[in-house]
């Protein structure tokens, strides 16, 4: 199997105003774009997973991501060592934010916190949002099998309705 990636990101804003008396505008744009060829090395990923999540009210979405449990859309088994790349865009009936990281053991702390507070953070991602998390150099977003591999996604405590969410993880397995 070989798995090639690229990522666009495209941002353009325009601001306008009136100063004194004449019209003034600004500019911005920006647009990077990541590639990562196949492999395990900076740059480089071997691993792909991504799902449609069903998260249910009252309790989190618990995903482990260094014991097979998690499928390639070819159905194998996906093991992580290192992530690359975090995508999680919710939708849906919820309306409300979701809640991302603080899984109540072995949490996935890399990305969401340090190891004095393993659990202790957790990123609220707006309904209709999106969280991306990169991290494309050699040392990526470690995963530690049976200490730090576990990713939490729930609704916020005041959801009434199950919330759905796009999640894309591309990392390495060694």
């Amino acid at each position: 199997m070989s798995l090639t990636t690229t990522l666009r990101l495209s941002i353009a804003a325009t601001v306008q105003a009136v100063m004194g008396v004449a019209p003034v505008t600004g500019k911005l744009t920006v647009a990077p774009e990541y590639a990562w060829s196949d492999g395990s090395g900076p740059d480089q990923a071997d691993l792909l997973y991504s799902a449609t999540l069903s998260i249910e009210t009252g309790s989190p979405l618990v995903l482990n991501l260094s014991d097979g449990s998690l499928t390639d859309p070819l159905r194998r088994p996906v093991v992580f060592t290192r992530v690359r790349l975090v995508a999680i865009f919710p939708y849906g009936d919820a309306a409300l934010p979701i809640r991302v990281g603080g899984a109540a053991t072995h949490p996935w702390i890399a990305p969401f916190a340090d190891a004095a507070d393993p659990a202790g953070t957790i990123v609220r991602v707006e309904w209709e949002g999106a969280l991306l998390l990169l991290a494309p150099d050699a040392a990526g977003y470690p995963v530690v099998a049976g200490v730090s591999d576990q990713l939490a996604i729930a609704t916020d405590p005041a959801a009434t309705a199950q919330g759905t969410a796009d999640l894309i993880l591309i990392g390495t397995s060694a």
